[in-house]
Protein backbone atom coordinates (compact mmCIF):
# COMPACT_ATOMS: atom_id res chain seq x y z
CA UNK A 1 0.00 0.00 0.00
CA UNK A 2 1.07 3.58 -0.94
CA UNK A 3 0.21 6.22 1.33
CA UNK A 4 -0.15 9.88 0.19
CA UNK A 5 -0.68 12.92 2.18
CA UNK A 6 -1.90 16.46 0.83
CA UNK A 7 -0.76 19.66 1.91
CA UNK A 8 -1.38 23.21 1.61
CA UNK A 9 -4.20 24.16 -1.08
CA UNK A 10 -4.29 20.71 -2.19
CA UNK A 11 -5.99 19.77 1.13
CA UNK A 12 -8.39 22.43 0.68
CA UNK A 13 -9.42 21.26 -2.74
CA UNK A 14 -9.69 17.54 -2.10
CA UNK A 15 -12.44 15.76 -0.50
CA UNK A 16 -9.91 13.91 1.58
CA UNK A 17 -6.37 14.57 2.88
CA UNK A 18 -5.04 11.26 2.74
CA UNK A 19 -5.07 8.54 -0.04
CA UNK A 20 -4.15 4.92 0.12
CA UNK A 21 -3.26 3.24 -3.68
CA UNK A 22 -2.17 -0.74 -3.91
CA UNK A 23 0.17 0.12 -6.39
CA UNK A 24 2.07 2.62 -8.61
CA UNK A 25 5.30 1.97 -10.65
CA UNK A 26 6.27 5.65 -10.14
CA UNK A 27 5.26 9.04 -9.31
CA UNK A 28 3.95 9.59 -12.57
CA UNK A 29 1.37 7.10 -12.31
CA UNK A 30 0.81 7.84 -9.09
CA UNK A 31 -0.18 11.30 -10.15
CA UNK A 32 -2.63 10.14 -12.27
CA UNK A 33 -4.16 7.79 -9.32
CA UNK A 34 -4.49 11.20 -6.90
CA UNK A 35 -6.37 13.31 -9.91
CA UNK A 36 -8.78 10.19 -10.73
CA UNK A 37 -9.31 10.15 -6.73
CA UNK A 38 -9.02 13.71 -5.64
CA UNK A 39 -9.87 15.41 -8.91
CA UNK A 40 -6.59 17.69 -8.73
CA UNK A 41 -5.68 17.82 -12.33
CA UNK A 42 -1.77 16.30 -12.93
CA UNK A 43 -0.72 19.45 -14.26
CA UNK A 44 -1.81 20.97 -10.97
CA UNK A 45 0.13 18.54 -8.87
CA UNK A 46 3.40 18.57 -11.03
CA UNK A 47 3.94 22.02 -9.41
CA UNK A 48 3.86 20.52 -6.11
CA UNK A 49 6.90 19.64 -3.97
CA UNK A 50 6.32 16.12 -3.65
CA UNK A 51 8.66 13.79 -1.12
CA UNK A 52 9.15 9.64 -1.48
CA UNK A 53 9.42 8.65 2.47
CA UNK A 54 11.23 12.18 3.50
CA UNK A 55 13.13 12.53 0.29
CA UNK A 56 12.45 14.88 -2.10
CA UNK A 57 11.53 13.56 -5.54
CA UNK A 58 14.34 15.76 -7.50
CA UNK A 59 17.18 13.29 -5.62
CA UNK A 60 15.09 10.22 -6.66
CA UNK A 61 14.52 10.74 -10.44
CA UNK A 62 11.58 13.14 -10.96
CA UNK A 63 8.77 11.76 -11.59
CA UNK A 64 10.48 8.39 -12.84
CA UNK A 65 11.23 8.00 -9.00
CA UNK A 66 10.25 4.04 -8.44
CA UNK A 67 7.99 3.71 -5.72
CA UNK A 68 7.43 0.43 -3.57
CA UNK A 69 5.12 -0.82 -1.24
CA UNK A 70 4.80 0.92 2.12
CA UNK A 71 6.19 4.41 0.56
CA UNK A 72 4.64 7.14 1.99
CA UNK A 73 4.21 10.43 -0.24
CA UNK A 74 3.77 13.91 0.31
CA UNK A 75 2.52 16.44 -1.91
CA UNK A 76 2.87 19.93 -0.50
CA UNK A 77 1.68 22.95 -2.81
CA UNK A 78 4.09 25.42 -3.89
CA UNK A 79 4.27 28.43 -1.60
CA UNK A 80 1.85 31.70 -2.88
CA UNK A 81 1.28 35.10 -2.09
CA UNK A 82 2.79 38.14 -1.98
Amino acid sequence: MITVSLYGLYRLKSNETMYEFEEAKDIKQLLLLVQAASGIPVKELKQAVIFVNDTPIDKLGLFRAKLNGGDRISIISPASGG
